[in-house]
């Protein structure tokens, strides 16, 4: 028997799919000004209280609060670091607060000065990593409270120095190798590595007992990672675990790197560097076979120049991008990466930045706020030059 539908029901199965809502299109991604105050800005942390920490690697902490920079900085040291000169990562590399910041007021920073008395001839500057606590007002950190944990001498370029916290409150260093490029690959020298340490434990540090070459006796203690250029801007994510974007030379391809405990990275063999896929295709080439570990993001010299960060995006502003890698290239491109197994694809997001003064600066460096959202900083890379903040934000 044939059956007839209602002419109301069926103006209700009709409605159910043309009048159906239109699916909301992604929010269009574009750059706010956060500030433009500062030289040479590379670091943010937000203290969840109003307050942004905004590191200037001429040697300042500064603070952002209500849209506006402080006048008193929340740390001074540009007495002490030496740089930004020859070389623009020299100076204030990177900080963090401790996990426990709201209770114990630390902070952990890391800085290039002047050799130590005791450094061996011709190795340049050296690298500090110390501690930090709040003075008795609670609004700045005590100078005289300087507790140094490592002296990491050497230094004159591809100074790392970048420091991220982990979920067990491990904390994670990044250390380039200049000029002794060679012990990128010696697990016994810190040159070139990524090392992780326990700043809680025994004074300066103590070894998590599980890191790679925890017992010294393949490696030293503190290496977690090795065979680094420069370990730029380290970026823990609780659920993709430690990114580590590693800048290469501009003629070559750029790396992010995706740290396993033990993992060799292949710097400075010429064969690895930045060329562990041909160009843009996605088939590694043999070169990228053991004892090497390829990297998850990279991308040839016609995308970008030199990498300059990445970062997860958790963020509800930009929905479109959740879990997805967000990479900065000092050159202004900025690509956005999706995890997975292997080589992660990518694309490059159309960003521009603004043509004015003092914005037009390199893309030097990329952070996120306590909410996820994504920080870009900008900057003429020169203690006296301009830079500038922006937020990633929808349009």
């Amino acid at each position: 028997m044939r059956r007839t539908v209602p002419l109301a029901a069926a103006a209700v199965l009709l409605c159910l799919t043309a009048c159906a809502p239109a699916e909301e299109p992604d929010p269009v991604p574009a750059l706010e000004l956060v500030t433009d105050a500062l030289a040479v800005p590379n670091d943010i942390a937000d203290l969840g209280d109003g307050r942004l920490l905004i590191s200037d690697q001429v040697g300042r902490i500064s603070v952002l609060e209500d849209g506006e920079v402080l006048a008193v900085p929340f740390l001074d040291l540009t007495d002490a670091v030496s740089g930004p000169d020859r070389s623009p990562e020299l100076g204030l590399s990177g900080f963090a607060p401790h996990p426990d910041f709201a209770e114990n007021g630390r902070v952990l920073v890391y800085y290039t000065k002047d050799a130590d008395a005791d450094a061996p001839s011709g190795s340049g500057r050296t690298g500090v990593l110390a501690e930090f606590t709040l003075d008795a007002a609670g609004t700045a950190l005590d100078r005289a409270s300087e507790r140094v944990l490592l002296r990491h001498h050497g230094i004159n370029d591809h100074i790392g120095g970048h420091m991220a916290f982990d979920d067990q409150g491990l904390l994670y260093l990044g250390l380039g190798s200049p000029t002794f490029a060679d012990l990128a690959q010696d697990p016994f020298d810190l040159h070139g590595k990524v090392i992780r340490i326990d700043v809680d434990g025994e004074a300066p540090y103590a070894i998590p007992a599980d890191n790679p070459f925890a017992d010294g006796a393949a490696g030293a203690p503190e290496v977690f990672t090795y065979g680094h250029r420069n370990p730029w801007r380290l970026h823990w994510d609780a659920e993709i675990g430690l990114l580590i974007p590693e800048p290469m030379w501009s003629d070559k391809a750029q790396e992010v790197n995706l740290a396993a405990p033990g993992a060799n990275f292949g710097y400075p063999q010429d064969t690895v560097e930045g060329r562990c896929y041909d160009g843009e295709a996605a088939a590694p080439l043999p070169v990228c076979t053991e004892p090497f570990t390829p990297p998850a993001v990279e991308y040839g010299p016609g995308t970008g120049a030199i990498c300059s960060g990445a970062v997860i995006y958790r963020g509800s502003e930009l929905p479109q991008f959740e879990g997805k890698a967000i990479v900065a290239d000092w050159a202004g491109t900025v690509i956005v990466a999706e995890p997975g197994e292997g080589r992660w694809s990518h694309e490059v997001l159309d960003l521009p930045f603004p043509d004015e003064a003092p914005l037009k600066g390199r893309l030097w460096s990329i952070d996120v706020d306590a909410n996820g959202e994504v920080y870009l900083m900008t900057s003429e890379l020169t203690p006296g030059g301009a830079g500038a903040v922006y937020r990633l934000t929808a349009a």
